[in-house]
């Protein structure tokens, strides 16, 4: 395998009110080393859910963001296996869990996903 170009949803800062695009979150491209250790997966994200406590990930004035500068924005996603060394997550397989606003998600073996059965 080779490095992947990979898009992600980065945090900047707080936001006093609304999150603005460029200013408290953006888009990057990050290079993804898709060279797995055991027992890692890869996923590419094909759904991604944008819920409003994610508002309350990026702080604002009432609390601080969980968030460091530069740091991948998270949320629950329903992603298919694109490359895997962990038996429990074959290849093909579609699963849903907390991953990366991105489009492939490098995923350790500590991630709870669970399996969507029947997804295909």
């Amino acid at each position: 395998m080779v490095n992947l170009s990979n898009k992600s949803v980065v945090f900047l800062e707080s936001p006093k009110e609304y999150p603005i695009p460029g200013v408290h979150l953006k888009v990057e491209s990050k290079v993804l080393d898709d060279e797995l250790n055991e027992g890692e997966l890869l996923t590419r994200n094909l759904y991604i859910s944008l819920d409003p406590y994610l508002k309350t990930k990026i702080g604002g004035i009432i609390r601080p963001s969980i968030y460091q500068v530069g740091q991948t924005v998270d949320s629950y996603a329903v992603s298919e296996v694109v490359a895997s060394k962990n038996a429990k997550f074959p290849v093909g397989t579609v699963v849903f869990g907390n991953l990366g606003v991105e489009e492939y998600s490098r995923v350790p073996e500590s991630n709870n996903l669970k399996i969507i059965e029947d997804a295909r």
